[in-house]
């Protein structure tokens, strides 16, 4: 197979995941309110969770939030919402 070839299908096969993860809301979509509301779509699982720091799993990244008074206020099959005074938040990409 020529190095052409190879390339276009490299490129075809990324480009139908990329397709296949938006239509099947893989990927992680956030609405952050101020500092004071973060809602989560994909949320698969809280890895850990306490008033001042909470660590969550997407399909696609670790997500950790830094704050206040920290607190899962709506758990749901479609994500999460979080509440408290939110200082920082953090992404780890790679982590299985």
């Amino acid at each position: 197979m020529g190095a052409g070839k190879h390339c276009y299908k490299v490129n075809l096969n990324k480009k139908i995941s990329e397709k296949i993860r938006k239509n099947l809301y893989i990927n992680t979509n956030m609405m952050i309110s101020d500092n004071n509301l973060i809602e989560i779509e994909s949320c698969r699982k809280v890895l850990e969770y306490n008033d001042l720091y909470i660590k969550l799993k997407t399909p696609t990244t670790v997500i950790q939030i830094w704050g206040k008074r920290l607190c899962i206020d709506d758990f749901k099959s479609s994500g999460l919402t979080i509440r408290g005074e939110i200082d920082s938040i953090e992404f780890i990409k790679g982590v299985k």
